[in-house]
């Protein structure tokens, strides 16, 4: 689960990176996701009082947030056999689908210059040079 997480948010923050132009920039795109995991991580010290909660599991699947909950489901003892698995291939799938995006966002702007690009026109771009292809 931890190199889940790891190869997801790192495919996140050099997305992000792509599309500053400045390093100064770069913490400005980044701390969205860094929120993310922090809140997450509260969030967590909630869940252990209630590890069968439905928002609990709801969230134990999805992709930002499956690879801080799940384990914390784990350590607990409410998971079932096959939510591990499950949540596995969840994540793969998702990641693979975000190295495609990334590797698009990335081809497209890498060499370009100039100001910081906001998400919407960079996967508005991506999603156009795409088509094209």
């Amino acid at each position: 689960m931890f190199l889940l997480g790891f190869a997801f948010y790192s495919l996140m923050f050099a997305t992000a990176g792509v599309l500053v132009a400045r390093q100064e920039e770069a913490a400005m795109v980044a701390t969205p996701f860094s929120i993310l995991i922090v809140g997450a991580y509260l969030l967590t010290f909630v869940a252990v009082g209630s590890p069968d909660a439905p928002w609990v599991r709801i969230i134990s699947y999805v992709p930002p947030l499956a690879p801080i909950f799940m384990p914390v489901r784990v350590a607990v003892g409410t998971v079932a056999w096959w939510e591990t698995p499950a949540m596995v291939l969840v994540m793969v799938l998702v990641i693979f689908l975000l190295a495609r995006t990334a590797g698009g966002i990335y081809r497209a702007y890498l060499v370009r210059g100039g100001v910081r690009v906001p998400w919407s026109i960079a996967l508005g771009w991506y999603a156009g040079e795409r088509i094209r292809q």
